[in-house]
């Protein structure tokens, strides 16, 4: 996948944000080695980079992706430590892959001979799992712009929402968050919502998950700033087939296209890549996946 590769931080968030969990391998100091898992982290509400980045520079000049990941609101993870502690917080950037100032000062520097910090990094995902929580990411942000361009000029019961996400979407303050999750758990979810909502969901949800060639997709849950920080609520969802391909589909990263779903409407892809926008009722927001305003 094209696209900035992503941190080792992103990867464990990515794993703890879908349930599973991660593995830390670091050097220590006298050459030797530790091994800390991560099991859950902390969120920050009031964070100030989301909002100072749509506010202060400019996303197209520095070429970043067309939103916000949710991991801006990071605070720390974590993690047990049998030496330290359980339940010790940390934070994302203290744990490093090399020194900030390697490679970046002409004369010799102390840190030339410090050693990298993290070693490896193992994020647990289910063994069916093919991409990466950063492949996703890239995918999502491609499907999502030609999707919002049509549903844009969509009528909707309730256009509030539809405006809304097309002001942030266009503003580039859209907020993806990333959660690896099987069918089963999406559908299950599906009927959360339909509680929530008071009202169904087109019947091309099912349609799409039963013909879906895998049991497990990424699920970039779609919200908005406040929408996402204070109340920890989405609009919608876009679902990309997380497992194997067969061998005459892997170049083609639209085969990954499951299906998206926006307030007012379920969107799916032909066997032709065009696009099929069917009324849902579900026009609102809903509480994101596995997560409440606690």
């Amino acid at each position: 996948m094209k696209g900035q590769k992503p941190s080792f931080q992103r990867h464990i968030y990515g794993a703890i944000e879908s349930g599973h969990p991660a593995i830390v391998y670091f050097a220590t100091s006298g050459r030797r080695s530790h091994v800390i898992p991560i099991v859950g982290h902390t969120f920050v509400e009031d964070m100030w980079p989301p909002k100072a980045d749509s506010t202060y520079f400019n996303y197209k000049r520095l070429g970043r992706a067309g939103h916000i990941t949710s991991d801006a609101w990071l605070g720390a993870f974590i993690a047990h430590d049998d030496n330290c502690g359980t339940h010790v917080r940390v934070p994302p950037r203290y744990l490093y892959v090399q020194p900030k100032c390697r490679k970046l000062l002409r004369r010799s520097h102390p840190c030339d001979v410090l050693p990298p910090c993290v070693l490896h990094v193992i994020a647990t995902a289910p063994q069916a799992a093919a991409i990466s929580v950063g492949d996703a990411d890239v995918l999502a942000d491609a499907y999502l712009r030609p999707v919002l361009k049509a549903y844009r000029s969509k009528p909707v019961q309730n256009s509030q929402w539809r405006d809304r996400v097309t002001r942030y979407a266009a503003a580039k303050r859209l907020v993806l968050r990333l959660v690896l999750v099987s069918l089963k758990e999406y559908a299950e979810h599906l009927r959360y919502e339909r509680g929530v909502l008071g009202c169904g969901v087109s019947d091309k949800v099912t349609e799409a998950l039963h013909e879906a060639p895998t049991k497990h997709a990424w699920m970039a849950e779609i919200s908005l700033g406040e929408l996402f920080s204070r109340h920890r609520h989405k609009v919608g969802e876009v679902l990309i087939n997380a497992g194997t391909m067969a061998p005459e589909d892997q170049d083609d990263p639209r085969r990954r296209f499951i299906m998206a779903r926006l307030p007012g409407y379920i969107i799916t892809v032909d066997q032709q890549f065009r696009m099929r926008f069917d009324p849902s009722e579900a026009a609102h927001h809903v509480p994101l996946f596995r997560c409440s305003n606690v």
